[in-house]
């Protein structure tokens, strides 16, 4: 994430929280926990940047539930030094969909993962050139001198 930060050396920081990554979520079939998610907004908090949340896909409406309320009570509690968020779900007109174990926290699926390693290198050094590409070009675009 710092050399998309740096690529675009933004005053703002948007992160789109979509939740069909999560496990369990029939769309995206992946094995994705809430603690990833909210481990992600972490790292982009430690910028010290204003920040935009926007909720976004998932298709799991309970999943999506737990994790933007970690992600928000991360936000709020954090500005009032407070860094462990409540992990039990209260008592309200849908508690019964939160069960079994009435908690915030999606745990992570079982699904193997085939990623080798190699062929993560190859997206991360994709993915690293286009943002060096743009970088450069975004210099050249908007130099004012």
């Amino acid at each position: 994430m710092d050399c998309v930060g740096k690529a675009f050396s933004s005053d703002v920081v948007v992160m789109q929280c979509g939740t069909d990554a999560l496990a369990g979520d029939r769309l995206g079939g992946m094995n994705l926990s809430s603690d990833c998610l909210v481990e992600c907004l972490d790292y982009l908090l430690q910028w010290n940047k204003p920040m935009i949340l926007l909720g976004g896909g998932g298709y799991k409406d309970v999943n999506a539930a737990r994790t933007w309320t970690q992600m928000m009570g991360r936000v709020v509690l954090r500005r009032r030094g407070v860094h462990a968020v409540p992990q039990d779900v209260p008592l309200h007109d849908h508690f019964p969909m939160y069960g079994p174990d009435f908690r915030f926290k999606v745990p992570g699926g079982y699904v193997r993962d085939e990623n080798s390693d190699q062929s993560l290198e190859e997206v991360i050094q994709c993915v690293t050139g286009m943002l060096e590409s743009h970088s450069a070009k975004a210099q050249n675009n908007f130099s004012f001198t």
